[in-house]
């Protein structure tokens, strides 16, 4: 069985009731909800300290489970929730997808392309990445460029990844050992650039305005 998790606090500092707010015609948790609907996971649940937010899961089709009051707060790590539901499960899934409803966008075939690489290569745990096409830097105390082995963009060999916070697939037992979402064998998958923005702030929302209807190609309800 695959679980597909979805933490969401109530509280919010940058954006009131940032998880809920209309974003194209639609909670922007909603677009999360239908995403994982619509992937390999045999359940959907929210895992939340805010009853209106536990109403917007329903609405849009998924479970919802409170969450304790110490894994809410804004110095809780995300894994202390999702371990609090892992130690209560009589019977633990094969697999979890764990989402971050802050990212709404990924191309319909994310999670199950993401799910088949998974089991095709074995590994214990994945994270959602960007590859960072061009030069990077990487920045201490100074910057020191090395003009001499500075290569051509197109033929370096050495592929340089962002974490995008999207989503994590993972095995329970990796949760449990490491307490992380990531620890084993791990690997990523790969989603464009412009679907791997974050909403945090009301510039960010103004964004995905744009972004939605252009990566997802969607028909748009009135907002």
């Amino acid at each position: 069985m695959i679980t597909a998790l979805i933490p969401a606090r109530g509280g919010s500092k940058g954006i009131r009731n940032k998880n809920i707010v209309p974003v194209c015609g639609k909670p922007l948790l909603a677009w999360t909800i239908e995403q994982a609907l619509d992937s390999p996971a045999e359940q959907v649940i929210v895992l939340t300290d805010s009853r209106e937010i536990g109403e917007v899961a329903h609405e849009f089709g998924a479970d919802w489970l409170p969450r304790g009051d110490a894994t809410a707060t804004d110095t809780a790590q995300t894994e202390a929730c999702l371990l609090e539901w892992l130690e209560c499960q009589a019977k633990e899934p094969n697999l979890i997808i764990f989402l971050q409803a802050t990212s709404p966008i990924r191309q319909p075939d994310d999670l199950r392309n993401a799910v088949a690489q998974f089991e095709t290569n074995g590994c214990d745990s994945m994270f959602s990445a960007r590859v960072l096409d061009g030069y990077t830097w990487s920045v201490c105390r100074e910057v020191r460029p090395n003009y001499h082995n500075r290569q051509r963009r197109q033929i370096q060999d050495v592929v340089r990844l962002e974490e995008n916070g999207s989503f994590y697939i993972f095995k329970p037992k990796v949760l449990r050992h490491y307490r992380s979402r990531l620890g084993g064998t791990v690997d990523y998958f790969e989603q464009h650039p412009l679907d791997s923005y974050q909403v945090d702030t009301y510039e960010d929302l103004a964004l995905m305005q744009q972004l939605i209807p252009l990566r997802l190609q969607c028909e748009l309800s009135a907002t």
